[in-house]
């Protein structure tokens, strides 16, 4: 049986400009990966689909792939690449 889950969605830098805001709430039926959360945010914020391309994706403050699953009140954290000089 599966169960309703709310998993926080943190945006950084452009991302946070972007989007308005710096997090986000999902609500979840179903187990998910992070990269079935990364569709669902650019399914919700179609604009930033180009940026999430290359982000680096953080669950609960460790860096982790899309294959990485996400539990009930876990955090996701978009985090663009740092360029400079």
């Amino acid at each position: 049986m599966a169960s309703t889950a709310n998993i926080t969605v943190r945006f950084f830098a452009q991302l946070k400009d972007l989007a308005g805001t710096g997090e986000t709430q999902l609500l979840c039926q179903q187990a998910m990966r992070v990269a079935e959360v990364k569709e669902q945010i650019a399914v919700e914020y179609p604009w930033l689909r180009p940026y999430l391309k290359s982000v680096f994706i953080a669950r609960n403050g460790s860096y982790c792939s899309g294959e990485t699953e996400v539990n009930a009140g876990d955090e996701i954290a978009f985090i663009p690449p740092v360029s400079g000089g």
